[in-house]
């Protein structure tokens, strides 16, 4: 029998803390095969990049100590006793890593040419010529267009599809037998996403590599992965054989993770959560009716969007000046307490559309039409209200909650007494289901999902009729993000808000949304009942989104 190209150990590992210590890893053991890929899955937190980053000893010694009976076997070589110079010298060319954020990970001082050489240079002893010529090969092998071209770009000229494809060329500069790729398309679109992981799959097959493959994203491991291991809290929870794991899981959490992902073939009334399924009796739910969706001739019109166009100026040079029609002639209805889900690849413009309708930013050309009992609503504030994508950005990280909450509050209702206002933010924290014991506290001591609901009850601070949800779940995990969906729900079922539903993910626009609008270059391409254009979609382009979308053996 074959030895394992690699094989992880009754690892554990511990957090310094002080004169304690944290333990975050609990005896993991896996081997991967020459060949194989090897998906590690679980919800933030379960220690699947931190497995990553002690494969390839990137772990601050000072501050992780790894118990002395594990062991991370790489041929004869065991990585745990390796010092940091052997470590380096393994990394890269034994050893390739795809980290999560390419825009973060790329030297932004540094062409992208630049950045290839110095790996290459290093790892192959080669000179300039022939390093050059081989980053230009790299460029072309990952399907960079006009590589000559991309060679002296810096990473913000690129798209993000583009910065990942460059982090995968570097990560296989070196030649290496092993790749690790830690949520490589978390926030790529459907398109993006499955060029970028149809290029590692033919990657491992012409260069016979094995990968590691870090997500969270249970749909992915079924359409790529051979074997799973699912994580949770730093243990292993289930391996197995993906076709095996996906049709009949036996650990609770493993089917849990399976349920709680939104479906193209159901939409039960609200999301199964991973805690809930857990808790249940038998570690199942109670059927649940399907929710109905769609708009019908009894359905109000709150928002008529007609016109609506967005040009951005391009400077070009000291005098030239030339303009990008990010948004081109946008025509829409929204109706009360429904939903409306806007689709498309990156720069297609839907962000750009969202924060005109918000009145964040002006637009070119257009109206906007409101129903007449809106006409009493002061400012676009108390009218329309944004959640942002990145929970983490988007809240004042000097504020606490009770102030986050509370701002809004001061600058639109002044005539509100301390007394007034302090009730409502309390009102407002057990709405989207936090407790008012933690209104002291600032953001960094939440989760992201806590983050996101903080943001919600911000904006519902405001008793908006419309709420624009900007990507607001896509860098959530699934469980997170199904509690976030059955909350914006049940607070559209409670106050008849309407949604404008912002997404790359279909799977969760199609169960949140009443009608869908395909965006493509600016321009609308198709719009209809959110069920019609999903099953039966009419234009090329939405056809290439939806066949784009990876349903491993879930649907």
């Amino acid at each position: 029998m074959n030895k394992p190209l690699l094989s992880v150990q009754h690892l554990s590992l511990f957090f310094k803390q002080g004169d304690t210590s944290k333990q975050v890893l609990n005896d993991i053991s896996f081997d991967i095969e020459k060949g194989q890929t090897l998906a590690l899955v679980g919800e933030s937190g379960s220690g699947k990049s931190v497995t990553a980053l002690a494969i390839m000893g990137l772990l601050p010694e000072d501050l992780v100590s790894i118990d002395e009976h594990s062991t991370i076997n790489w041929h004869d070589q065991n990585l745990t006793q390796l010092s940091r110079q052997q470590h380096r010298q393994l990394r890269g060319k034994k050893i390739g890593m795809i980290f999560q954020d390419p825009m973060s990970s790329l030297n932004p001082v540094m062409t992208v040419g630049e950045q290839l050489m110095e790996g290459i240079t290093l790892h192959l002893s080669l000179g300039y010529k022939e390093a050059r010529l081989r980053a230009l090969e790299l460029l072309s092998e990952v399907g960079i267009p006009e590589p000559n071209r991309r060679f002296d770009a810096y990473p913000h000229e690129l798209s993000g599809g583009q910065q990942q494809r460059v982090m995968i060329a570097m990560a296989i500069c070196g030649e290496p037998q092993l790749l690790i790729a830690d949520e490589p398309t978390t926030a790529l679109d459907v398109t993006i996403q499955r060029q970028i992981l149809e290029l590692i799959k033919q990657l491992t097959n012409e260069r016979h590599m094995a990968v590691l493959f870090i997500t969270h994203d249970l749909a992915l491991v079924g359409e790529f992965a051979d074997k799973v291991v699912v994580m949770r809290h730093g243990s292993i929870r289930e391996v197995g054989i993906t076709r095996t794991i996906f049709k009949d899981a036996q650990d609770p959490y493993t089917r849990a993770l399976l349920l709680c992902r939104p479906s193209l073939a159901h939409r039960p009334f609200h999301l199964p959560v991973v805690e809930e399924l857990l808790a249940a009796p038998h570690h199942g739910i109670e059927p649940q009716r399907e929710r109905v969706r769609g708009i019908g001739a009894m359905d109000q019109v709150l928002m008529s969007v007609k016109g609506v166009s967005k040009r951005f100026p391009v400077t070009q040079g000291l005098f030239s000046r030339t303009y990008f029609d990010a948004v081109k002639d946008v025509s829409c209805t929204l109706y009360r307490g429904k939903t409306l889900g806007i689709v498309g690849e990156s720069g297609s413009g839907k962000t750009t559309l969202g924060l005109m309708l918000a009145g964040i930013i002006p637009m070119t050309q257009g109206h906007i039409d409101y129903h007449q009992d809106l006409h009493n609503v002061i400012g676009t504030a108390q009218l329309i209200q944004i959640i942002f994508q990145n929970p983490y950005a988007s809240l004042n990280p000097r504020f606490t909650i009770f102030q986050i909450i509370e701002e809004p509050l001061l600058l639109h209702f002044p005539d509100m007494t301390r007394q007034q206002r302090k009730q409502e933010v309390e009102r407002l924290v057990g709405l989207v289901g936090l407790s008012s014991t933690m209104l002291s506290r600032y953001p960094h001591e939440f989760s992201g999902g806590q983050r996101q609901r903080i943001a919600i009850a911000r904006c519902l601070a405001l008793k908006p009729h419309i709420l624009v949800c900007d990507e607001s779940v896509s860098a959530l995990d699934v469980s997170v993000q199904a509690q976030v969906l059955n909350l914006l729900q049940d607070l559209q079922d409670q106050f008849k808000i309407s949604l404008i539903f912002i997404s790359h993910d279909l799977s969760v626009v199609r169960y949140m949304s009443d009608e869908i609008m395909v965006m493509h270059q600016g321009r609308v391409v198709e719009t209809g009942q959110s069920d019609h254009v999903i099953q039966s979609p009419q234009m090329p382009y939405t056809q290439n989104l939806i066949s784009a979308i990876p349903k491993g053996y879930l649907l």
